[in-house]
């Protein structure tokens, strides 16, 4: 955020919903709008998402986000208010999805009470949640989808559900005037490991010696035994045309006689 922008510090804290249909692009036009906040029950999804999602689609964004938020300057959020969105039964019976909603709900409720001087911005692809956060009626708080907070990050006008949020607040001379988009930082480095992958390790020296020796003792192997075959052939050929002068040069060799003489 710039020193101009007519809004009060702000906060954006995300659901599971609005990190798996985003990527690092976008991520980082969010770091440019106010503090960004992961809630512990998003982080702990996207940590178990990134090996054991149900879908291809979800466990790439999952491990994407894995990989960017170390370096990114995003914070973690622990805290949970403790009590319920009035439109919650206490104890009543709900599904892991809503319970995860109700987490969310809850972070983004203590988050606003603990800085009551910053707009928190919840930011989810989930109207369950929404309902949940508009039933808290606290004024620091509001709700944006994640298509119109990219769209705030691409150029920089803070959306209606912002500015009705900065108007609650009665932030002194709140124009609203358009501001410069954010800045995009540089592209973190990549903190988690990918997943192997398949590739030739560069052979050693003492590798390439011992395939160099081999090599050059196949060929001596082969000159020998091409040498030993044309000796051979010239006895053979010796023998049968001219067979008295062989048995003279034979028996000077003191070698055995051969059969058939």
């Amino acid at each position: 955020m710039t020193s101009q922008l007519p809004l009060p510090p702000v906060k954006l804290l995300f659901d599971t919903s609005a990190i798996l249909a985003s990527q690092v692009k976008q991520w980082q036009l969010f770091s440019g709008l106010g503090k960004c906040v992961l809630p512990q029950i998003v982080a702990d999804e996207i940590r178990f998402l990134s090996s054991r999602a149900p879908e291809p689609a979800q466990e790439v964004a999952a491990r994407s986000f894995a990989r960017f938020f170390p370096n990114s300057g995003w914070s973690l959020f622990t805290r949970l208010a403790s009590q319920p969105p009035s439109n919650l039964a206490a104890g009543m019976a709900m599904s892991k999805q809503a319970r995860q909603t109700l987490a969310v709900a809850q972070s983004a409720c203590a988050l606003a009470k603990d800085n009551p001087g910053h707009l928190v911005v919840a930011v989810a692809d989930n109207p369950h949640l929404f309902q949940h956060l508009q039933s808290l009626q606290l004024s620091n708080l509001c709700c944006a989808p994640l298509s119109v907070v990219v769209q705030w990050g691409r150029t920089g006008y803070p959306p209606p559900a912002v500015r009705k949020g900065a108007a609650a607040m009665q932030v002194p001379g709140a124009s609203f005037a358009r501001v410069s988009p954010p800045a995009v930082p540089v592209r973190p480095r990549v903190l988690v490991p990918e997943r192997p992958a398949i590739s030739s390790r560069p052979r050693s020296a003492t590798t390439r010696n011992l395939t160099e020796i081999s090599r050059q003792g196949r060929s001596a192997l082969s000159t020998i035994l091409s040498l030993a075959l044309a000796v051979v052939l010239g006895l053979v050929g010796f023998r049968l045309l001219a067979p008295k002068q062989f048995n003279q040069f034979w028996q000077k060799t003191g070698l055995p006689a051969l059969p058939g003489r």
